[in-house]
């Protein structure tokens, strides 16, 4: 029995006039031919429905722009003659100029035609309905301009508050300088002890009162970054005392608390005291939180 291989050509059947013309008849997008001097060769269903007056006087024999001045006054019938007339002008000038424009048609639906010229000088243009496309774009507008004015609200909240909480934070802060100097000048013992337990309070507050200011400064909080503020400071003097400022939690929850501080850690170093107190406080938190028995250790070394 023999294997035979059967090759066969299709032709691609070449559509007639008629058959043509009813497929674009049916497109879901409107559809014109224009002469050179915008004469109505052909338009189909949907665009005929788009601009019914337009292209029923077209089909009359109207003049071209006697035609679009009566689409735009039947849509615009509320406006006056001389604002029609104006309309009528740019829509009419822009359609010459073969620009891609969005006019509205019936039932004020938001219609975007694009020209383009054929070979033999006639006019082709394309219609597509961007009325849902519109509405799109008004809701992403609106949304965007609630987001600005919510991101508005809070940032004046933010100055409001901020100016407030600054405003009581110095005034505990200027104390407790006060009280240190005059516990100095009286070389009272017991008011130095209180003045250090006050000093160390300071400190978070003037910790708070950094912060804030950072809160204050929105363009901050919008590019997603803090400035550094590096100072010489005592290391050895920083984390002892900020050891100091936890022990009352140690106390109350029963635990060991420690500091070891190496050799290595030299008596001078540069870095910025507010944001290491801040990434030291919330380990020391986070410590004491989850330690229910035995004891929290601060380490601290230089490399």
């Amino acid at each position: 029995m023999g294997l035979y291989n059967y090759s066969m050509m299709i032709a691609p059947k070449v559509l007639s006039t008629k058959e043509l013309l009813s497929a674009v008849e049916h497109l879901d997008s409107g559809f014109a031919i224009y002469s050179p001097d915008f004469n109505l060769i052909f338009a189909n269903k949907i665009l005929r429905d788009y601009f019914p007056v337009l292209y029923s006087q077209l089909e009359n024999g109207i003049p071209f722009d006697d035609a679009v001045l009566a689409q735009v006054h039947a849509v615009f019938s509320e406006r006056g003659d001389a604002e029609v007339k104006t309309m009528s002008g740019i829509v009419t000038s822009g359609m010459r100029n073969l620009e891609t424009m969005d006019i509205l048609g019936h039932d004020k639906r938001t219609i975007r035609t694009c020209y383009a010229r054929t070979e033999d000088g006639n006019i082709v243009g394309v219609s597509t309905d961007i009325t849902l496309l519109r509405a799109k774009e008004k809701a992403l507008r609106d949304a965007r301009k609630a987001a600005e004015n919510s991101n508005k609200a809070k940032s004046d909240f933010l100055a409001s508050m901020t100016h407030e909480l600054r405003t009581q934070l110095n005034g505990i802060s200027g104390m407790a300088q006060a009280l240190e100097s005059m516990a100095q000048r009286n070389g009272n013992k017991k008011m130095s002890e209180y003045v250090d337990v006050l000093t160390d309070s300071t400190d978070s507050t003037d910790t708070l009162i950094h912060l804030i200011n950072d809160t204050l400064d929105i363009s901050k909080i919008e590019a997603g970054k803090m400035d550094l503020n590096p100072s010489e400071q005592n290391p050895r003097q920083f984390f002892t005392r900020l050891h100091k400022s936890f022990e009352h939690l140690a106390l109350d929850k029963g635990l060991e608390f420690k500091i070891i501080i190496d050799k290595t850690v030299p008596t001078t170093l540069t870095f910025d005291p507010i944001r290491v107190k801040q990434c030291v406080t919330n380990l020391v938190t986070n410590a004491f939180k989850f330690t229910e028995q035995g004891s929290v250790k601060i380490g601290v070394k230089f490399d």
